[in-house]
């Protein structure tokens, strides 16, 4: 079992969109569940049969191409795989924390309070954006680690995942939960390209498989075994393959293109659909407060996603763009593709970057 090569990256198939698209939207469920206190009718069963694997299924994604950049020198490697998304942390820092202020009851009594509280969030970010303060941590230990065996270091992880540990240090518990998952993203890569080829070309045993995974996953988060460590670490592969193959099933599909522009767009969900997403279920709850969870879940779900999704084609034109892609001043090294002024290319953006 060895890292993937470079020719592995030019193996990028439809699949991996789909398969972002179905984590950006488990994802977008768990947000809703938690701001409704999980009064959230469906969604709280779709986000229950959904947590093995959604994260878990976003590291792998994640770490599945890094194969191709892995040897770039350091500081093109540090612009991309840190800066990159360290940028957005910071600014959507300062975007989300504010404006989660204005409608809540814990307010910072002072300025010297609220820039305290600013530096705590990059620290233990708001909502969603851990993933993105983990993700540069993930890509510069796999570089650290690329000459060291992977038949060590994946054990290693492994067993910190299932250590569970809760030591307090935010991120030092979010990296032994997630870290195997983004590490076997890069050293069995070919064996999830093949997985989903597979998937592709036996249709009719992927689907049998499916069902059963469905039923055995279903059973999982319903029982006593659900936060055991060891378990976790099998269902969460045993996940992400599902996702993988149902991806696979689905990439081919015309009905299924939205489902595989949104994946390609995932980030800009990702960054986006919280604020819209919140201001949805405070608009039900002090107009509409009787309004059925069903319905108050779905237009929040759907309407995140949505409106995420609008804001950025109004202002992917305009000098606001630097909210989804990183201007030249914020860069190490400027793109020579890419001109002077402008950051790389959309493809860099995508959760599961190149």
């Amino acid at each position: 079992m060895q890292p993937h090569d470079d020719s592995a990256s030019t193996r990028r198939l439809a699949w991996v969109d789909v398969a972002k698209g179905l984590c950006m939207i488990a994802v977008v469920a768990l947000w809703v569940g938690r701001q409704m206190q999980w009064e959230a009718g469906w969604i709280n069963h779709f986000e229950a049969f959904a947590r093995p694997f959604r994260m878990p299924d976003f590291f792998l994604l994640s770490g599945l191409f890094v194969g191709a950049v892995l040897q770039r020198p350091w500081r093109s490697y540090v612009d991309t795989k840190v800066l990159h998304y360290w940028y957005f942390l910071l600014l959507w820092t300062l975007i989300i924390v504010p404006i989660s202020w204005l409608g809540g009851t814990q307010r910072p009594a002072s300025v010297p309070a609220a820039l305290a509280e600013l530096a705590f969030k990059l620290y233990k970010p708001e909502a969603m954006l851990w993933f993105i303060l983990m993700l540069p941590v993930y890509f510069v230990v796999t570089r650290l680690l690329a000459r060291v065996p992977v038949l060590l270091v994946l054990p290693l992880a492994a067993g910190l995942m299932v250590s569970q540990p809760h030591s307090g240090i935010y991120p030092l518990d979010w990296f032994a939960k997630y870290f195997v998952f983004f590490y076997a993203g890069h050293v069995v890569a070919d064996s999830v390209l093949d997985l989903a080829e597979w998937g592709r070309r036996n249709r009719v045993a992927t689907a049998a498989l499916l069902i059963g995974w469905a039923v055995l996953n279903h059973w999982f988060t319903t029982s006593v075994h659900a936060e055991v460590g060891s378990a976790l670490l099998v269902f969460g592969f045993l996940g992400i393959a599902a996702v993988v193959l149902m991806s696979s099933l689905l990439a081919d599909q015309g009905w299924a293109a939205g489902l595989r522009w949104l994946g390609a767009h995932s980030i800009v969900v990702y960054l986006g659909f919280y604020i819209p997403m919140m201001v949805i279920i405070r608009v039900f709850r002090r107009f509409a407060p009787q309004a059925d969870v069903n319905l108050v879940a779905t237009c929040a779900w759907a309407g995140g996603i949505a409106a995420a999704l609008l804001i950025w084609a109004l202002l992917r034109r305009t000098p606001l763009n630097f909210l989804y892609e990183r201007p030249a001043w914020a860069r190490l090294v400027v793109d020579p593709k890419a001109g002077s002024t402008r950051s790389q290319p959309r493809p860099e953006l995508a959760v599961a970057g190149r």
